[in-house]
């Protein structure tokens, strides 16, 4: 479970860094990346705390719902925790890494998803995007 939630960690921090928004829509598209080019970059502490926070509260949420089952990957893969987006606005877990962090939601990837299951970290950052798969060896 924690290589899961680390590799999902990790890939909304290089959304941070460096992706782009995609809300599906050219002019929509300009207007956000905009925004996200107007609002401080954050440092590598901040980028560090933010990962931290957000591994810590999914495994929490996973953890209390009892929603990881090796045997049974698929039980549960959507529920919160396991799986964490945006439309247009952090959920929940984000928005708390993004507040412990200092770091302004404006740079958080709009239309976007990670799921986390035993074995696997699906993730689609930008509106229409086909999820990818990373697979994950030795599970917890």
């Amino acid at each position: 479970m924690k290589q899961e939630i680390r590799i999902a960690a990790k890939l909304w921090r290089e959304q941070i860094e460096n992706g782009s928004q995609d809300m599906g829509e050219f002019m929509g598209n300009i207007f956000a990346n905009l925004l996200k080019n107007s609002v401080p970059k954050p440092s590598n502490e901040q980028l560090d705390t933010f990962e931290n926070v957000l591994c810590r509260e999914m495994e929490r949420e996973i953890v209390e719902c009892d929603t990881w089952n090796i045997e049974k990957p698929m039980f549960g893969e959507c529920t919160f925790g396991r799986m964490i987006g945006t439309d247009y606005d952090p959920d929940p877990i984000l928005q708390t890494a993004l507040n412990e962090s200092g770091i302004n939601y404006g740079l958080v990837p709009i239309k976007s998803t990670t799921w986390c299951s035993p074995g696997y970290v699906y993730y689609s950052f930008g509106y229409g995007k086909k999820p990818e798969k990373i697979e994950v060896r030795n599970n917890e």
